[in-house]
């Protein structure tokens, strides 16, 4: 499979995560979980912040990450809002809210992981962890945990302590596969 296809199956699993996500009303970590969380509390789409949460980013990877990067992460990111915004023609699924964190979870890691091993992220606070390992050779999957539980910790307040809870579980399974999968690949 070639680099392209890799990025596109990356950005499809992660899209799928994030729709399970919302669906279950959960957050995650990073520019997609600031954006799951506003979108909860402003009735925003979430698919219109993701973009918008994700610009001031953009300045961060073209000046330490190079163009070829941050244009990579431009298209992965337009594509998520794309296909997240098409969620709305889904019907809504009567999924348990555990089951929704654990798929979502699963999806979302996988996801991110591929997109890692591309040379990509989904903006937000992964461009900061693809510099960080690259810089400094620090775990993706652990430098991505600790962005994630700062955020998923900030939303039990909007969010209840069940849903809170529950999005930090997701957090975990999706940190776990990110380490593990990035553990057995060079970057």
């Amino acid at each position: 499979m070639n680099k392209t296809t890799k990025t596109f199956c990356g950005i499809l699993l992660m899209s799928a995560g994030l729709l399970v996500l919302n669906q279950a009303h959960l957050v995650t970590g990073g520019a997609p979980g600031i954006a799951l969380l506003l979108s909860y509390l402003f009735g925003i789409p979430f698919s219109t912040l993701f973009f918008i949460v994700n610009i001031p980013f953009y300045i961060l990877a073209i000046r330490k990450m190079g163009w070829s990067f941050t244009t990579s992460t431009l298209a992965a990111v337009t594509c998520v809002t794309l296909l997240t915004g098409l969620g709305k023609c889904i019907p809504q699924q009567s999924l348990p809210i555990w089951l929704g964190a654990i798929v979502g979870g699963l999806l979302s890691g996988l996801g991110l992981a591929i997109l890692f091993l591309n040379k990509s992220s989904m903006g937000g606070t992964g461009i900061l962890v693809v510099y960080l390992q690259r810089r400094f050779g620090w775990n993706p999957g652990k430098i991505n945990l600790l962005f994630d539980i700062l955020i998923v910790s900030s939303s039990l307040y909007t969010m209840g302590l069940l849903e809170g809870f529950l999005s930090l579980i997701s957090v975990l399974i999706l940190s776990s596969v990110i380490s593990f999968a990035c553990s057995y690949s060079p970057t």
